[in-house]
Formats: structure tokens, C-alpha cells, sequence
């Protein structure tokens, strides 16, 4: 540290843990309690090792740069009130770069963060700037995700349950302040969401597939006027809705999504299916071929299931066969 006369001080600090990784439960409690309140119902553990400096002018309104880095192994987390079951095996290579001065500019950067939580897996890089203000995260995600441990994320208010693996590989862009509430319009996001063993409830509509691939992006580029794209494609497709059921194969359904945080689904849709089969009571229809494109909005205070969903669809059929019990002969439709 310099002090010439009449001018701030000149910084140079630098500070490195030579010694092995600390314990962090350890020195939490050597912290006075009245600085403690934020890990309040909070365990967490882990082993960090650290490297720190500090370079500049102090004095005068003026700061010195700090940047830091930061290596975490075998961390644990439980924070029942924001997660509500326990994160392990906890690694991260964090760095981070503070300007405390008018108009500076703090950033930090997330070289790898990986965790484990009962079946699930993930890895998360990226950076955050403006990282003492409305923090803008840029993070790529990759996930090995059960969808049963997801479900307990979910409000209970979305009528949703889903079983089956996922594996998830996600780039989003994001303000802080835009998760609560969530501001899907505000956010830029693309990825791919593998699913094995589908098997998923929405409202009254249950769908099984052996395995979907759904590709995602916000904000839409392919339909206009909505938040989001989604793309999905399966082999096979079984749906049942009260006394309606169906199987559909080669399903390819491209869709613009509104904002289904905040109001029922409304969708812009492009539907191409090859041989389907749906039993409606004791009629059977059998599907050689389905082009569907339009729009739907689901209204779940009606009962019929048309206004359930307003459809505005036009149909391009290649052919299909109707089995009626009332009919001697079956009906042949052909384009």
C-alpha cells in the first residue's frame, strides 16, 4: 500500500489460500450471529479454497479493483422455505470481478457448478453481469432430470403431475428481477428436452410416449405474437381424455405458446401424424395419415370438450377408416 502525499491511496493486495481447502460449516459459526440471520433454517457445508486482490486507488470516492476466485468440493444445501429436498456432491470454479466505484461495472463468471439432488444431476456455466444491481445471467444448463422430483417445483394450482426422464440442454439469457413473478416475454432461451418413458397429466388429458424430443425457443420466431416456440417429435404418442383414447405415430407437432405462467394455454399449432387410431365410446377411428394446422385456447370452466379448447383448425386428411356399431359396414374416407 502506497500513500503519497495528497493523493488516494495506491492498492495492491493479494490474497491466496495456501494451505488446504477450508471447511465452511466451520467458519460460519466463528461469525458473530448478528451478521448470521441469512442462513437462518439454512445447512450448508462444503470445503473452499480462495484467491483474492485488490488493485487501485483508495480514497477520494475512489475503490480499489477486487477480483476473487473461488473453488467449492463436496458442498451440501438445504434451504427447505426455496428448495424443498437436500442439494450434494456440490462442485463449483467460480471467479468474480467487483467495481465499487460510480458507474463500475461488476461481473462474475461461473467456470463450472455441478450438484446432485436425490435422482437428479446438474451442471450449470455461464456469466452474470451488473452483478451487484438487477444481475444478467447468461447460463447454459444440462440436466439429467427425474420429473417426479420436478413436480414439487410446481404450484399445485397448474393441475400438472409427469413421470419419466429427462435430459435437459438449455441456454437462457435473464434479468434477476424477471423470476418473481416469472416473465417468460422477458426472457431468451433455447434448448432440447429429452424425455424416455413419458408419461405426463395435464388438467384431465394424459399422454404416455416411450420417448419425445421437444426443442425449445423464447421468444418465438416461428409464430408470431407468442412467447414461445416448441417442437415436438416422438415415435408414438397415446392420449386419453375421459372417454376419448388414442394412439398416434410419428407424431410432429411445432407449436407457438402464450405465457402459461400467467393465463390458460393458447396455442398456434402445426400437427403432422402418421397412422393414428382413437376410440370415441364403442366408434373407432382409424387414421392413415393427419395434417392439422390453426389455434386453440383452453377454457376449462366449460364441460364439452370443443369449447373446452376453441379450435380454429384446418384438416388435411389422407385417409381413414370409421367403425360404427350401429353401421353394417365400415365408413372409408379417402382424400
Amino acid at each position: 500500500v502506497a500513500m503519497p502525499d495528497g493523493e488516494p491511496m495506491k492498492v495492491d493486495v493479494k490474497l491466496h489460500n495456501h494451505f488446504d481447502p477450508w471447511q465452511v460449516e466451520p467458519l460460519l459459526k466463528i461469525i458473530p450471529d448478528e451478521y448470521m440471520d441469512w442462513e437462518k433454517g439454512m445447512d450448508l457445508d462444503g470445503r473452499v479454497a480462495i484467491a483474492a486482490s485488490a488493485t487501485g486507488d483508495l480514497g477520494e470516492g475512489r475503490m480499489p479493483l477486487i477480483r476473487a476466485s473461488a473453488t467449492i468440493s463436496d458442498g451440501r444445501f438445504f434451504y427447505p422455505e426455496a428448495v424443498p429436498y437436500k442439494v450434494k456432491s456440490i462442485d463449483a470454479d467460480l471467479e468474480a470481478e467487483l467495481d465499487l466505484n460510480e458507474g463500475g461495472v461488476s461481473r462474475a463468471t461461473v467456470n463450472k457448478l455441478s450438484a446432485r439432488t436425490r435422482g437428479t444431476d446438474v451442471k450449470v456455466s455461464g456469466t452474470v453481469e451488473d452483478l451487484l444491481g438487477d444481475m444478467l445471467i447468461d447460463a447454459h444448463l444440462t440436466a439429467h432430470l427425474p420429473l417426479e422430483d420436478a413436480m414439487e417445483m410446481v404450484p399445485d394450482s397448474m393441475n400438472l403431475a409427469a413421470d419419466g426422464d429427462a435430459d435437459i440442454d438449455l441456454q437462457a439469457k435473464f434479468r434477476l428481477s424477471d423470476l418473481d413473478p416469472i416473465a417468460l416475454d422477458k426472457t431468451a432461451a433455447s434448448g432440447k428436452i429429452t424425455i424416455d418413458k413419458l408419461d405426463v397429466t395435464y388438467d384431465s388429458i394424459n399422454v404416455i410416449s416411450p420417448k419425445v424430443d421437444i426443442t425449445l425457443q423464447l421468444p418465438a420466431v416461428e409464430h408470431e405474437g407468442k412467447v414461445g416456440d416448441v417442437h415436438l417429435v416422438s415415435t408414438r404418442l397415446a392420449v386419453e381424455k375421459g372417454n376419448v383414447n388414442a394412439t398416434i405415430d410419428n407424431p410432429d407437432i411445432n407449436m407457438g405458446l402464450n405465457d402459461i405462467t400467467r393465463e390458460q394455454i393458447a396455442a398456434a399449432f402445426d400437427i403432422k401424424i402418421g397412422d393414428a387410431e382413437a376410440n370415441i365410446d364403442s366408434m373407432m377411428v382409424s387414421i392413415e395419415g393427419l395434417d392439422l394446422k390453426g389455434s386453440a385456447r383452453l377454457d376449462s370452466t366449460q364441460q364439452n370438450i370443443v369449447r373446452q379448447y376453441n379450435p380454429d383448425v384446418d384438416i388435411d386428411l389422407h385417409g381413414a377408416v370409421l367403425y360404427m356399431p350401429e353401421l353394417p359396414d365400415a365408413i372409408r374416407l379417402s382424400q
